[in-house]
């Protein structure tokens, strides 16, 4: 949790819902401290609960959400926040129309700010032989850059397969951790050729080695709210490549990416993309990349005019405008005794 007065949940020293003194702790801390409003980053459910009374709250929805494939208990949770929040943000409009459509927000308590990033810091990013000696990655080979949680909605075991069906310049870079971290390994530790292009790394606090040392991210995730790891790798002007699936990433309203700054070959409808890939859009992909790694000259102008396009409209003094809006909205409305 924080408020707008920046206090993080840590101070509440609380042990989880289970813990009676964590709930007098936030009132406490809440009268200390007087903000005029909350905003919720994740959804504690119980500390909703432990400031029931306590208005105007926000709660920031930046999923993946699919309400059809949510637990029982969950959907129940939800539900319940409707009548604890003053309002949502949530970071695409796909991400809203769900919500709305799911019965967990009313229309007029919804608002949409997209993500951002600080293009000002992106823009210094170290050269590739120095990334990729801190990475400890092969200097003279063409690397994919997976920056994800290895969970199956990511694509994690796509990106091995499409790697099968690219020529041996290019090796794929794991970034992150995850509960399929060990099923990956193995996997690619079964195709002995294989897994010497593959590369495993931690999750990195500093990103930009990260997009410094890579030639592309690979993006192939099956349903993604907004796609940050696409904004930073544009950001850096490192071209993005992968699978389309459902995302307010592509939304024809604020588009992140578009045919100029990507090569991203669509998924199946929005049901079969949670089943097995076809091999034969893996090959397509393959081809495209490919074709994309012969043309310096298109690989140029895409960084260029993605660099362009997120410093215009997703770079982070955007997304502070957008929600001191939602805040003075949401403060005016509860004044308003709405």
């Amino acid at each position: 949790m924080a408020s707008s007065s920046g206090v993080p949940c840590h101070f509440l020293c609380a042990e989880g819902p289970a813990d009676p003194q964590g709930w007098r702790n936030a009132r406490r801390i809440l009268r200390q401290v007087d903000p005029e409003i909350l905003h919720f980053i994740n959804p504690v459910f119980w500390l909703s609960l432990a400031l029931l009374d306590w208005r105007p709250k926000v709660l920031h929805v930046h999923g993946p959400m699919e309400p059809g494939r949510t637990r029982l208990r969950d959907r129940v949770i939800w539900r319940s926040f409707r009548y604890l929040m003053s309002g949502y943000v949530c970071v695409s409009q796909n991400m809203r129309q769900k919500m709305l459509a799911a019965g967990w927000s009313r229309e007029e308590n919804a608002w949409v700010v997209y993500n951002a990033v600080d293009c000002q810091a992106l823009a210094r990013v170290p050269a590739r032989d120095e990334a990729r000696r801190l990475l400890g990655l092969p200097e003279a080979v063409r690397v994919l850059g997976f920056v994800a949680r290895q969970v199956p909605e990511k694509g994690c075991f796509d990106a091995l397969e499409l790697l099968a069906q690219l020529p041996s310049r290019f090796h794929l870079a794991y970034f992150g951790d995850g509960p399929l971290h060990q099923d990956l390994r193995r996997r690619a530790e079964g195709n002995g050729a294989l897994f010497q292009r593959v590369h495993f790394r931690n999750t990195q606090d500093d990103v930009r080695p990260v997009y410094g040392a890579i030639d592309y991210l690979l993006f192939l995730s099956k349903t993604e709210p907004f796609g940050l790891t696409i904004a930073e790798a544009m950001a850096c002007g490192v071209p993005v490549v992968g699978l389309a699936g459902e995302g307010g990433y592509r939304e024809p309203e604020f588009p992140l990416v578009t045919e100029e700054t990507s090569v991203l070959s669509p998924r199946p409808d929005h049901e079969a993309a949670w089943g097995e890939t076809p091999a034969g859009l893996l090959s397509e992909l393959a081809e495209r990349i490919v074709r994309l790694d012969e043309d310096s000259g298109r690989r140029g102008e895409m960084s260029y005019k993605a660099r362009s396009h997120v410093r215009e409209f997703f770079d982070a003094p955007r997304q502070v405008r957008e929600m001191v809006k939602v805040y003075h909205a949401v403060c005016q409305r509860q004044r308003r005794g709405g």
